[in-house]
């Protein structure tokens, strides 16, 4: 059985500082393996800008991501590494 890996930026990685997003998206490629998917997929969180003079740089979010492969597309939502939902999953035969 081939296995599920996601690709993630360096600069995302650089953002995700307790490394939680990765540790959900690590948890979700199990997922989409038992359900029958293969390869990597892209890992794109959502991003957003922080607010004031002190925080403009660009953040991204620890509760929510995207893995996405050509066509499929599954959302993600966690919480502190734990996967809370996946959407958009079907058995992939």
């Amino acid at each position: 059985m081939l296995k599920v890996t996601f690709n993630m930026s360096e600069s995302d990685i650089s953002k995700d500082r307790h490394g939680t997003v990765q540790e959900a998206a690590e948890k979700a490629c199990v997922k989409l393996t038992d359900a029958g998917y293969s390869g990597e997929f892209e890992l794109e969180p959502f991003r957003f800008n922080g607010v004031g003079k002190k925080y403009r740089s660009e953040y991204i979010d620890y509760t929510k991501f995207n893995l996405k492969q050509g066509s499929i597309n599954i959302s993600i939502e966690c919480e502190y590494g734990d996967i809370k939902s996946i959407s958009g999953l079907s058995k992939n035969t």
